[in-house]
């Protein structure tokens, strides 16, 4: 791949990652004669399944724009589908998917680790704010109130 292709998925990886992270089961065949309803209902079921599902049309548009997509998707993608711009937009944002899963996967043990050690400060703090009362009422027992 130079550095000027966007990356993009086969269409039998679109199909096997569908399944596999059970987005949506579609057959060869819903890409290569993609409709309105076919194509609406697949990048709802992928947008879902990311966790960001909004206005369809939109969010999708948002997302290939933050992806640099090189194609711009429009109103025509949802309404008059073509099989190699479907097969393009949804590679391009199951790649993003995938990438995103990698990602997440690799720092999910620090992330854990950092919660782990954030909660721990918490109880620390806690303690110490407790120890703090009782060097205070254990002064006020052993000097009055006179001397402060």
């Amino acid at each position: 791949m130079s550095r000027f292709d966007y990356p993009t998925l086969p269409q039998q990886d679109i199909t096997d990652t569908l399944a596999n992270f059970q987005i949506a089961s579609i057959s060869n065949e819903d890409l290569l004669k993609p409709t309105a309803d076919s194509v609406t209902n697949l990048y709802s079921s992928i947008l879902r399944h990311i966790g960001t599902l909004q206005d369809d049309h939109d969010q999708i548009r948002e997302m290939l724009a933050t992806l640099d997509c090189p194609e711009i998707f429009t109103l025509r993608d949802l309404i008059k589908p073509e099989p190699n711009r479907t097969r393009f937009f949804v590679g391009a944002i199951l790649n993003f998917y995938l990438h995103r899963e990698f990602k997440l996967n690799a720092i999910r043990p620090v992330t854990e680790y950092l919660t782990l050690i954030g909660e721990q400060r918490s109880s620390l703090e806690a303690r110490i704010s407790q120890l703090n009362e009782e060097i205070t009422v254990l002064f006020f027992n052993v000097f009055g109130y006179k001397n402060l």
